[in-house]
């Protein structure tokens, strides 16, 4: 009875990180090397804080480092840009998916990952952190992102552009996207994007949108667009996804089926990237460099509890 459980937990094991590739395909952000679950409910206000040298909102030394290989370097700059360090954005630098952006009125960026091919232009003024965590994700505090049709498509790959309001997903598309004092617009001009409104938003238009004129709008009080509301609503969603990884390596009498248990936790994945990836933004939206320096590394924790495989029973 007790090997027949053990080769059960190894073949949850065996089927998880299956899953789990299959997600990080999709995402193309995830953390190749995963770490063990670690819980995402530390109360906010708690852990080290950060400040000083990080005084400008460049995210802490303690941030998870970026995929191996994966660059993220502005092919074409054009007006005033300005890194979180307070330097001058230099043509063809390679950012790693760590760096905000401030873009003075009238800036353009064009950005490439150059590990998929993805592309994006970044349009001032703006405050944008591109190739997040080093992957096809875009943060947006404010400002408007324009993506590129046909770069970096390839088969379940998705980018994610996040604002504090919520994520626009998609595959291949041309859209803008633009996040301002009104709230969160998204117009497609080609291809299909998806729109997720953050907990508490509330959408416009269809949450589905294709192109050559498909369209909606997210608005949201401010209460619900503050950081710690975001940042909550992601160590949630960070937990719940950690408490499936578990399910599907523990199993048990009422665990249900092995592929349901997986089945339900891609989509308690999914949903926890977007969550903290509109945390994300939410952050970057601060102008306050020492509580931005406090918070991210709650972002980080929650960020390794999601994304971590669960050691199997051996």
């Amino acid at each position: 009875m007790i090997r027949q459980r053990q080769a059960e937990a190894r073949r949850s094991a065996r089927l998880l990180v299956t899953v789990l590739a299959a997600v990080a395909a999709m995402a193309c952000n995830d953390e190749k090397n995963a770490k063990p679950v670690a819980s995402a409910t530390t109360t906010l206000g708690a852990g080290p804080p950060s400040t000083g040298a990080h005084g400008h909102g460049q995210p802490p030394p303690t941030a998870p480092a970026t995929l191996p290989g994966a660059e993220c370097r502005p092919i074409n700059v054009r007006g005033k840009v300005h890194r979180s360090d307070g330097s001058a954005l230099r043509k063809n630098e390679s950012l790693h998916g760590r760096v905000w952006l401030t873009l003075e009125e009238g800036a353009r960026v064009n950005i490439k990952d150059t590990s998929s091919g993805r592309e994006w232009t970044l349009v001032g003024p703006a405050k944008v952190l591109p190739c997040h965590r080093g992957g096809e994700e875009v943060l947006l505090a404010r400002g408007r992102v324009e993506t590129a049709p046909t770069t970096g498509v390839r088969p379940g790959a998705e980018s994610l552009i996040s604002t504090p309001l919520g994520a626009v997903r998609y595959g291949d598309a041309r859209a803008d996207i633009v996040m301002g004092d009104r709230g969160l617009s998204v117009l497609v001009g080609k291809g299909r994007v998806r729109v997720i409104p953050a907990d508490g938003a509330t959408l416009g238009g269809d949450e589905n949108l294709s192109g050559p004129r498909g369209k909606a709008t997210v608005t949201a009080p401010p209460a619900v667009t503050r950081p710690q509301a975001r940042l909550k609503t992601c160590q949630k969603a960070a937990e719940n996804a950690a408490v499936g990884a578990r399910a599907v390596i523990s199993g048990g009498k009422d665990a249900g089926k092995l592929g349901e248990r997986a089945a339900a936790h891609v989509g308690l994945r999914q949903k926890a990237r977007a969550a903290c990836s509109v945390a994300g933004a939410a952050l970057g939206a601060l102008e306050d460099p020492e509580e931005l320096g406090r918070l991210w590394p709650l972002l980080d924790r929650a960020h390794a509890s999601w994304t971590a495989v669960p050691n199997a029973q051996k």
